[in-house]
C-alpha cells in the first residue's frame, strides 16, 4: 500500500483554474424566525480544497501514479463550477470559505484466472473544522485482463472511474448550496439521496419532517439516513405518522424505529414503547423495554 499527497493551494498558479478574488466576508447570519435553510456549514459555502491523499493498493499500488491521478481529481473538482476554489483568496467575498481534504483509496483485484479485473474507489471529502456531514462516494469498475497485462487493465478501469467520481462528488457538492434541498430526496441514485438526508438533518428546512418520514423504512442507505435525520430533526411531531407507516413485520426496522421514537418522545412515543415492551419477538421487546425504561429516568 502506497499513499501520496497534492497540496492544491500551492499549485493554484500552475492550474490557472480561478481568478482571485478579496478575502471571505463572514457566512450570511440565519435568519432569526429559525425556518430557513441554516446549516453549520453557511449559507453559500464554498469548498477550499486544501490537499488531496491518494491510497492505492491491491494492483493500483505500484501501477498508478498517484500524484497525476490526485491534480487531475482536483483540477476536474476545481473546474467543474464555482463550488470548489483552490485557495481562500478565490473565495467571492459574500460567501463562506470551507476548508476540506480529499483522500481518495484506490483498491484492484484481479480474478484467479487474473482474466478479469475489478477497481474501487473511495472518496471522502473532509471537512477541516466542523464536524458537519462531509460527501463521501464510493464507485466500482471493471475490465478484462489481455494478454496478462493486469497493469494496462488498472489504468483503462482507472481512467472512467477518475471522471465519475469527481461527477459524483460535484453532485453531492450542489446539493450544499441547492435552494430547494428537499426536491434531492426525489433523486434516482440513492445515494445522493443519503446525502440529502444528511444535509437536512443539519438544515432543518420547511417541510423537513413530512418530507423525511416516508423513507424512513426505506432499505439502506435511504432508511437509515432518514431516521438519522429524523433523529437531528427532534420534532416529536413526526412519531404518529412514523407509526402510521411502520411494517411491524419489518423486525430490523421496528427496533431501529423503537430507539428513534424513544428519543422523539410525546405520548405516542409512550405507548407505543409500552405496546411493543410485550412483543412476542424478545429483541423487540427487550429494546422496547430498555427505551421505556430510560424514558422514565429521572
Amino acid at each position: 500500500m502506497s499513499r501520496a499527497s497534492v497540496v492544491i493551494a500551492a499549485a493554484a498558479a500552475v492550474m490557472g483554474c480561478k481568478r482571485a478574488t478579496p478575502p471571505p466576508a463572514p457566512a450570511p447570519a440565519p435568519p432569526a424566525d429559525g425556518g430557513t435553510d441554516a446549516a453549520p456549514l453557511g449559507l453559500m459555502p464554498v469548498v477550499v480544497l486544501d490537499r488531496v491523499e491518494l491510497v492505492t493498493a491491491g494492483t493500483t499500488d505500484g501501477t498508478t501514479d498517484e500524484h497525476e491521478l490526485g491534480r487531475r481529481l482536483a483540477r476536474c473538482l476545481i473546474e467543474s463550477g464555482d463550488l470548489v476554489v483552490p485557495t481562500a483568496r478565490q473565495v467571492p467575498t459574500a460567501r463562506q470559505a470551507l476548508p476540506a481534504a480529499l483522500t481518495v483509496n484506490l483498491d484492484g483485484g484481479a480474478s484467479a484466472d487474473r482474466t478479469q479485473l475489478a477497481v474501487t474507489v473511495a472518496a471522502h471529502l473532509a471537512w477541516l473544522g466542523t464536524d458537519a456531514p462531509s460527501p463521501t462516494v464510493e464507485l466500482a469498475g471493471h475490465a478484462s485482463v489481455i494478454d496478462g497485462r493486469v497493469d494496462l487493465a488498472t489504468q483503462a478501469v482507472l481512467e472512467p472511474l477518475v471522471e465519475a467520481t469527481c461527477a459524483a462528488l460535484t453532485r453531492r457538492l450542489a446539493l450544499l448550496v441547492a435552494p430547494a434541498l428537499l426536491t434531492a430526496l426525489a433523486d434516482p441514485d440513492p445515494e445522493q439521496v443519503a446525502w440529502a438526508l444528511a444535509l437536512i438533518g443539519t438544515r432543518h428546512p420547511p417541510g423537513a419532517v413530512a418530507a423525511v418520514v416516508p423513507l424512513a423504512s426505506d432499505p439502506a442507505p435511504i432508511g437509515p439516513a432518514a431516521r438519522a435525520a429524523l433523529l437531528a430533526l427532534a420534532d416529536p411531531a413526526a412519531v404518529a405518522p412514523l407509526l402510521d407507516r411502520l411494517d411491524l413485520a419489518d423486525h430490523p426496522t421496528v427496533i431501529a424505529v423503537i430507539d428513534l421514537v424513544a428519543a422523539l418522545g410525546g405520548p405516542d412515543a409512550d405507548g407505543f414503547l409500552d405496546v411493543m415492551a410485550a412483543h412476542a419477538d424478545p429483541a423487540i421487546a427487550r429494546r422496547a423495554q430498555a427505551a421505556r425504561a430510560a424514558r422514565r429516568r429521572p
